[in-house]
């Protein structure tokens, strides 16, 4: 029983922790079989060393043609490029097999069972999957092999024994899979498994072959499954690393994200956050997707552990990184980038058999072939990629839409050998060791989620009027995405050209089509058959299609995984009307041939592949016939398309003569459901209360009785039968649903009772309308002005008729206006014809339901295409006008245009939620419930802070805090002034636009209606203008109120002037009736005939200094605005209150009156938000404010307006330094009014290693971090400065030893400065000790540019810090937060840490040497840091303690290494130079003289010096030396240290030399020389004498010596081992070898050694000379030799030859070995050579008497010499 893991009570791997014991589903007991890992035959490199002159062989394919050398010609041992890693052998094919030019692709033929492959799910259904495969294959996928659930579901087994469960059906892998599936409930009571739910179409997937045989039509079927357990066979809980790409099933759903199994034995279970999910990707059980190990996982401690004291439970709290093989739950991403971009590397546990298909590899080119490439990848393994995956051809030069989107037809142009590139492999083969790659861009980013996007909004639109086409979603467009779409199935190429011919297989053409999503000309590619070729038979396709040539061609289907089209010629298909379903739609008339009649009606097949049903009762016209004498079978018959279903790919047709014939409209979906219009249908249904008729397509309706026309009382049988071909007309549309038209069966246009609702709809049947067959406006079009159709007061609903017949909307009462005082008034005001605008439109569902919004923030920002509509145009710290969609306690829901939605937190809306009193008269606290201050439709400005695009509904995350207002612009432009003064010029803009709205409404209905005074103007025009506000005017009092006084003048008898009690200045008493009163008119009401005037003295005052210094002089004198530019700022003094807005004063100007907002937008308008009259945040009336000019008195119907700043209209927060345009600070949480930088002297409460916690004057808590404590001022002496734990290496000191808080106590008192708030709650402020006010105020200001002004993400500090601590930049307040065996963990600010690795923490092998525990102490300072990269979006960044000179790589410096691996037996040395960077020693390189295994005497962790030999163009590989010869050039960095006794051109023949040895075969072996020189060795040079099994004698990593031969000029080295130093082996493979020119007597006889045997004889090498002949087969024996020459010799014998001939000037030898040649004498002489054999070959072809009789004397010599 394994030890107790925490869990949830559901099994994840989260939530509340309770002990349970593990199941053994989560633990893998039953050991996978094991699996024979692909070892390399020794035979397999024969190739690169055959013995006796047999010839190499290509690289790339297996062998199988016999003679692969019998044209005798030499093979080149070496290529250009050729350049194989060190201890991998350079060719492993096969010997026997013969170097192709060509490329075997993937075929039905070439597979094998078990072979794994990579498709895209192209179908789904219940029943299983249709998987499209390389090569325009496709497969398929039971229900049961879909998924480890799905088998388990079959089998009966509970879902928990598939996670890490090793299948039990090894042995019955040939039974044939079930793919029928039960509705029911299984027996655990789980609902049934959603197959089509958990896989999607144009998703890759991983499979195996399963089966392959013959379909039931007796085609060729491919079975697969795609069960990880099937897929991931092979791999072992090791090869699960951090940031590999595996696949991986969803076991179970939980709150938090998704439990996942691997399939691997032993392998812990894997967990899926939901942000990780890739979006739009719904998962359930049984999901199968490809995730990333992101290694974010702890090891997890037992609750029943003993810890002994504080000291080691704090140790154990402390998260330990450990494997992944070691983990509980490896934590998994699904992000579709990262997925797509995680290479897979070569691992100790690397074999054929770890090979995934999706995996991507690092490949090299190694051959470019006619119809394909061979490539390397992964050092030692070679794959294929054909044609048909080869790149895109090189667009460069050329126009984009003019580019080939397809794989390059020429090959040699485009792929270089050496090129390097990522590739996908697309199949591996174990058993053949074959593997295939594809080099095609939808391939290499594994997905299209641009076309996703553009899928799901075409079919969200398609929604509402057509579910068919909307289902309807391509694989082929899923994965190449936009971009590169495919022409449409059924289309027709008129001038395809042909790019290339495949002798006896077909032909790849270019077609050129429009993109119909892009509405752009594109050019891809399309293949065709030769059975498709053309109507007749083809003998050759090069005859009838020559290269650059141009033919007729059309579109059958495509080849998803392969990117291209499937195309025919011939004529036939070129013509036929329509190929596919999908080219089929309702109402469509086509011809068919019938092909049977059953009971459920007549089957008809209208195309090759495309069968449809012909319903019993559309069979014949006549109603309650179900047959007829024209349907039968082989007839070919019209018919008229009623439905297709292409989700269930049916197609229904009739033949019913009246709907065949018929010409009216078809109705099939709600587009073409539009009021008025008459169409024929069947009736389906007959009933006391109606008739219900079916239309085409899904189109339904119900014809009530009093629109059926009949008399009274007589019944709807009587006039309707079911089947009966009915003529209607469309009276009414359900906007949601077609199945619910109501219809009207009349003729004539006479609807009975039942009129046509055209008013309702908002569709007007005359004249047309321009939105019939769209949409609607797009969201974003603002209308001019619309016309108002109706009002309805209760619901606040405003119906609008759209101008040039542009369909009808509506308008809530909340988008009236961004006022709600003011949209209230209008929607009272608002009658039928009013005319209303500007308005945008909002949301367009349809031309029915047209959302819009007159609100003018929302309009001004639409028409500078700065309001978002989609996630892509949001960006993060952008500040956007919305309105509020919904309130809740989570926060408050703000939309934007469309359906664009985001949550503002109550963490966002800090400057509402915080107590504190927001009125100087202490007018009460805010309310904190955000119900309480927001409603719905209302106006707000949010500020992004955060966008996550990775969930299926992208998540926007919105700040309503922060000052709007914030800067002043600068005077003089007006646009930018207003778009610097933010919303609420907005406002107050809003409300006086309404004002004149309602003007404008009233002088209307007064002239419509002389009779009707209700909603009347009062005061005309002319009226009004006698009271311009500022004008001082005599008022005789009327009348006395409680609000103040009434009175009249003699401008106009229908005006009542009001004097509020404010402007009597206490004397309202003294006015009498009759009295007189001087006052300034301050505002005017037209609609109620009010003036609202002001008798202050300060006023009047003001009003008569403007009138002095207007009569001293008066030429040349400026106006009062000419200096009131938009963004001056005023002194204004308050005047009035009114509901939406306030008058003011300004004294300096005259008492200039103006207008302004009387609260900010955000600050709310809800129920219990102060409305009162006598209120506003700005003050009291007499009161001074401060504002900013938005425009000046020549706009706006001569109005002044101004904005006051946000701080005093309520907003107590700031969005940028914390303090407000008027000097005043808001507060930033933490129960305190403190501002951003305010200085305070706070007390330590807390004491921390990392922090301290103070308290702050008036009794709030902050934070002050061990970085933000000063640095150390007392003096350091130089030799103090050398002391330990002092860092003095930039010039500076930093006491690396004493940690930061070690003087700090409790009660100690620090001055610090307000940052922010400390994290994203607001309970507590973050502070510093070292920064001043204005440098706490640029932090915080940089903090909220990136969405971090509420302590949110990273924090304020943290944000900071990743903002402006750019490349290079020095930083030495970092404090070490964790120290451990290679990583040292430091703190730049609060929520930002730093890890460096071992390497990174100094510049010499003495400090590196010395422990990091040693060195660094948690809670001190870590010295000087320097800056790397920072990442504010990740929240990431990358430093380092060594200068960045000290860390640069280039050739020829010197710089400290740390071993990280070691390979044995010449594999070289593997170290660290950067913190992401390695380099490689190679075994030449590890000392300075050849000596046995070198690498011993180092050890991973070992920190040596090491001298930088060369770095690649990229810089990602480098190679180092610790030879003391390449540090010399330390002195001189970026010397080039290859051209010494690293190149081949130094050695010269004759040499002596050492080395490697590097590959051992029975050829012979390679020779490590240098890193970058190889030596070759053959077989006959590796001794004296004759070496039987060089692996033995050889092995990898030992040292060998021996002399030059030769040196090409390519740097080919071939060197000798023999004593001699002589080459054994002068004439290779037939060639003579004229360097070698021993002379040779003709007639001798010597002994040999077989160096090869072939078909026309056999060469042998003669001892001493070292010379090679050719004993011709005729030569060979003195009878006819019948069984071949290799049945009788072998290589390596040792032989006796006769010298026949010497050809003096090829060298050619002739030489014998027919015993009719050799005499008494040639035997003295051969036993006379010292190299000679006592032993004497025997013909097996001739048993020659006299050789007998010497073997009879022989043989009675040894047995005298035994008797003796």
């Amino acid at each position: 029983r394994a030890a107790p893991i925490r869990v949830s009570a559901r099994g994840a791997p989260f939530g509340p922790l309770v002990s349970h014991p593990v199941r053994p589903c989560d633990v893998a007991f039953i050991a996978r079989r094991v699996r024979k890992m692909g070892t390399r035959d020794p035979d397999e490199d024969e190739t690169a060393f055959p013995r006796g002159g047999g010839g190499g062989v290509g690289n790339n394919f297996d062998g199988d043609t016999p003679g692969a050398n019998a044209s005798g010609k030499r093979r080149k041992m070496f290529e250009e490029t050729d350049e194989m890693p060190f201890g991998h052998s350079k060719s492993p094919t096969s010997s026997s097999a013969k170097e192709k030019t060509f490329v075997e692709s993937l075929k039905y033929k070439t597979m094998r069972v078990g072979m794994k492959i990579l498709g895209v799910v192209c179908e789904t259904s219940e029943r299983g999957l249709v998987v499209s495969l390389p090569n325009g294959l496709k497969g398929n996928v039971t229900r049961a092999e879909a998924g480890e659930a799905f088998y388990h579901e079959k089998t009966g087994k509970r879902k928990g024994k598939m996670m890490n469960e090793e299948s039990d059906d090894d042995d019955n892998d040939d039974e044939k899979s079930d793919s029928e599936s039960s509705d029911s409930e299984d027996e655990t009571g789980a609902p049934p498994l959603s197959l089509q739910a958990a896989f999607q179409v144009g998703q890759l997937v991983r499979c195996v072959v399963n089966r392959l045989e013959k379909g039931k039509s007796g085609g060729k079927r491919i079975d697969l499954t795609t069960r990880v357990s099937k897929t991931c066979a092979g791999l072992t809980k090791e090869s699960l690393a951090d940031g590999v790409n595996v696949p991986a099933e969803v076991v179970s759903v939980e709150d938090h994200g998704f439990v996942l199994s691997f399939g691997i034995d032993g392998a812990p279970p894997g967990f899926l956050p939901r942000k990780a999910t890739a979006p739009g990707r719904g998962l359930v059980q049984g999901s199968l997707l490809d995730v990333v190990l992101t290694g974010a996982d702890r090891e997890t401690k037992d609750d029943d552990e003993n810890e002994t004291n504080e000291s080691e439970k704090s140790e154990k709290r402390k998260p330990k990184r450990l494997a992944p093989a070691k983990r509980n739950v490896l934590t998994v991403t699904a992000d579709p980038k990262r997925v797509a971009n995680a290479v897979t590397h070569e691992t100790d546990t690397t074999s054929l058999g770890t090979l995934l298909p999706g995996m991507l590899v690092n490949a090299r080119v190694k051959s470019v072939l006619v119809d394909g490439i061979g490539v390397n990848f992964m050092t030692y393994f070679v794959a294929n990629c054909d044609a048909f995956h080869v790149a895109d051809a090189s667009s460069k030069g050329s126009v984009e839409s003019m580019k080939v989107h397809g794989p390059a037809t020429d090959l040699a142009r485009t792929h270089k050998v050496g090129d390097r590139f990522r590739a996908r492999v697309v199949f591996v083969d174990v058993e053949t060791k074959r593997v295939g790659v594809s080099l095609r861009p939808h391939l290499i980013r594994y997905g299209a989620p641009e076309l996703v996007s553009g899928i799901g909004k075409q079919s969200k639109q398609e929604s509402d009027t057509d579910a068919d086409a909307a289902a309807t979603v391509d694989a082929t467009d899923v994965l190449l995405g936009v971009t590169y779409a495919l022409p449409k199935i059924g289309a027709v190429c008129e001038t395809a050209v042909v790019r290339r011919v495949d002798a006896s297989v077909g032909v790849l053409l270019e077609l050129t089509h429009v993109n119909e999503l892009t509405q752009k000309k594109t050019t891809t590619l399309g293949y065709c058959h030769i059975s498709d070729a053309s109507d007749g038979h083809v003998e050759k396709l090069e005859k009838v299609f020559k290269v650059g040539g141009k033919t007729k061609c059309r579109v059958l289907g495509r080849r998803p995984l392969d990117g291209i089209s499937t195309v025919s010629c011939r004529n036939s298909v070129i013509d036929q009307p329509f190929l596919t379903l999908d080219e089929l739609v309702p109402g469509m008339k086509v011809r068919g041939e019938v092909l049977a009649i059953e009971s459920y009606g007549a089957m008809v097949k209208l195309a090759p592949g495309v069968k449809a049903l012909c319903p019993p009762n559309h069979v014949s016209d006549i109603p309650g016939r179900t047959s007829s004498q024209k349907v039968k079978e082989g007839a070919n018959l019209q018919f008229r398309v009623l439905s297709v279903d292409r989700l269930r790919k049916r197609v229904t047709v009739t033949h019913k003569k009246s709907l065949v014939k018929s010409d009216l409209t078809v109705v099939s979906s709600l587009k073409s459901a539009i009021v008025g219009t008459r169409c024929h249908g069947v009736v389906t249904g007959v009933e006391p209360y109606g008739v219900f008729v079916s239309l085409f397509g899904e189109a339904r309706g119900l014809a009530g009785l009093q629109d059926l026309g009949l008399t009274v009382n007589q019944p709807p049988k009587e006039a309707y039968e079911v089947g009966q071909v009915v003529r209607c007309t469309v009276t009414r549309s359900d906007s949601l649903n077609v199945r619910k038209l109501k219809l009207s069966l009349i003729d004539g246009g006479d609807f009975g009772g039942g009129s046509v609702d055209r008013e309702g709809t908002g569709f007007e049947t005359e004249g047309g309308n321009a939105y019939e067959t769209t949409d609607g406006p797009d969201p974003g079009t603002v209308f001019d002005f619309v016309t108002v159709k109706s009002v309805d007061i209760e619901t606040g609903a405003v119906r609008v008729k759209l101008p040039l017949e542009g369909g009808y909307g509506t308008v809530t009462k909340a988008h009236l206006s961004d006022c709600p005082a003011t949209g209230t008034q209008l929607l009272e005001s608002l009658t039928p014809g009013s005319q209303l605008g500007p308005v945008l439109v909002l949301e367009s569902k349809s031309a029915k339901r047209v959302v819009l919004s007159r609100k003018l923030s929302l309009i001004t920002s639409a028409k500078e295409n700065k309001l978002p509509e989609t996630v892509a145009d949001l960006l993060v710290g952008g500040r956007y006008p919305g309105y509020v969609a919904s309130v809740s306690s989570s926060g408050v829901f703000v939309r934007f245009l469309g359906r664009l939605t985001g949550l503002a937190p109550p963490s966002g809306l800090v400057s509402f939620s915080s107590g504190g009193s927001v009125s100087k008269k202490g007018k009460g606290n805010k309310p904190t419930d955000p119900s309480d201050r927001f409603q719905l439709g209302q106006t707000v400005f949010a500020k992004v802070t955060a966008v996550d695009a990775t969930t299926a509904t992208p998540r926007v995350s919105l700040s309503l805090s922060g000052s709007v207002n914030s800067s002043t612009p600068k005077p003089g432009n007006q646009s930018a002034a207003l778009a610097a003064l933010g919303l609420d010029s907005c406002l107050i803009r809003q409300v006086f636009a309404d004002i004149d709205a309602l003007d404008f409404l009233a002088e209307s209905r007064g002239d419509q209606d002389a009779d009707d005074d209700d909603g009347k103007m009062v005061l005309s025009k002319e009226a009004a203008s006698k009271f311009t506000p500022g004008t001082k005017i005599s008022v005789t009092v009327s009348q006395t109120r409680e609000y103040g006084i009434l009175g009249d003048c003699g401008l106009d008898e229908n005006a009542v002037v009001v004097i509020g009690n404010d402007q009597l200045d206490g004397k309202k008493d003294q006015k009498k009736d009759g009295s007189v009163v001087t006052c300034v008119v301050l505002d005017v009401d037209r609609r109620e005939g009010i003036v609202d005037c002001g008798a202050r003295a300060g006023l009047l005052e003001s009003v008569d200094s403007k009138k002095k210094s207007a009569s001293k002089s008066t030429r040349g004198k400026k106006s009062e605005t000419d200096d009131l530019q938009p963004g001056t700022n005023v002194t204004a003094v308050i005047e009035l209150l009114k509901p939406a807005f306030m008058v003011v004063s300004l004294p300096g100007h005259g008492g200039l009156v103006g207008y302004c907002a009387g609260r900010a937008v955000n600050a709310g308008f809800g129920e219990r938000v102060d409305t009162d009259d006598a209120w506003s945040p700005l003050g009291m009336v007499g009161e001074t404010v401060s504002l900013t000019v938005v425009t000046d008195g020549t706009r706006n119907g001569g109005r002044l307006l101004l904005v006051a700043d946000d701080a005093l209209l309520g907003d107590t927060s700031d969005g940028h330094d914390g303090v407000s345009r008027n000097g005043g600070g808001g507060s930033v949480g933490g129960g305190t009014d403190h501002p951003v930088g305010a200085v305070l002297d706070a007390v330590v409460l807390e004491k921390h290693v990392q922090q301290v916690i103070v308290s702050l004057p008036g009794g709030g808590k902050a934070r002050l971090h061990a970085t933000e404590m000063p640095l150390t001022s007392t003096s350091v002496s130089s030799k103090k400065k050398s002391a330990k734990g002092l860092d003095t290496s930039k010039g500076g000191y930093v006491d690396t030893a004493t940690p930061v808080f070690h003087t700090t106590h409790e009660g100690d008192s620090i001055s610090v400065v307000v940052c922010g708030p400390a994290g994203d709650r607001g309970t507590m402020l973050e502070v510093s000790a070292r920064r001043s006010s204005s440098d706490a105020k640029s932090a915080f200001a940089a903090a909220a540019a990136h969405g971090s002004q509420d302590g949110g993400n990273a924090g304020v500090l943290g944000t900071a810090a990743l903002a402006t601590l750019e490349h290079g930049v020095l930083f030495a307040h970092a404090v070490v937060a964790q120290v451990s065996a290679q990583v040292l963990a430091v703190l730049i600010a609060p929520g930002l840490t730093v890890r460096l690795p071992r390497i990174e923490t100094g510049c010499d092998v003495e400090s590196l040497k010395i422990p990091l525990d040693k060195r660094f102490a948690i809670g001190a300072r870590c010295g000087f840091l320097t800056a790397l990269t920072s990442d504010v979006a990740r929240k990431k960044m990358t430093a380092t303690l060594r200068t960045l000179n000290d860390r640069t790589v280039t050739r020829g410096v010197s710089l400290p290494v740390i071993v990280t691996k070691i390979v044995p037996n010449g594999g070289g040395v593997f170290c660290q130079v950067t913190g992401t960077r390695r380099a490689r020693a190679h075994v030449c390189d590890l000392s300075d003289a050849v000596t046995p295994n070198p690498w011993k005497k180092f050890s991973v962790g070992d920190v040596v010096h090491a001298a930088v030999v060369d770095v690649s163009e990229d810089g990602g590989e480098i190679d180092v030396s610790f030879k003391t010869g390449d540090f010399s050039s330390k002195t001189n960095p970026g010397t080039d240290t290859t051209q010494n006794s690293s190149s081949a051109s130094s050695l010269a023949p004759g040499a002596s030399v050492g080395g490697y040895v590097k590959n051992v075969t029975k050829g012979g072996l390679f020779v490590a020389l240098t890193r970058n020189v190889d030596a070759r060795v053959k077989m006959c040079n590796l001794s004296d004498t004759f070496v039987d099994d060089p692996q033995t004698v050889f092995p990898k990593g030992s040292v060998v010596s021996g002399t030059v031969l030769s040196v090409d000029s390519h740097g080919n080295v071939e060197m000798t081992l023999r004593s001699d130093g002589g080459d054994a082996s002068a004439v290779r493979d037939g060639s003579s070898g004229a360097e070698n020119r021993t002379p040779v007597e003709i007639g001798a006889v010597t002994m040999g050694t077989v160096r090869a045997v072939q078909t026309y004889g056999v060469f042998v090498t003669l001892d001493g000379s070292g010379r090679s002949g050719l004993c011709h087969i005729s030569q060979f024996a003195d009878d006819i030799i019948k069984d071949g020459l290799d049945s009788h010799v072998r290589t390596g014998e040792r032989v006796r030859v006769k010298v026949l001939g010497v050809d003096l000037e090829t060298a050619k030898i002739s030489l014998g070995m027919k015993p009719s040649l050799f005499t008494t004498d040639d035997d003295d002489d051969d036993a006379g050579n010292a190299l000679a054999v006592n032993t004497k070959k025997e013909d097996v072809l001739v048993a020659d008497e006299t050789d007998d009789e010497e073997d009879e004397e022989e043989a009675d010599d040894e047995d005298e010499d035994e008797d003796d």
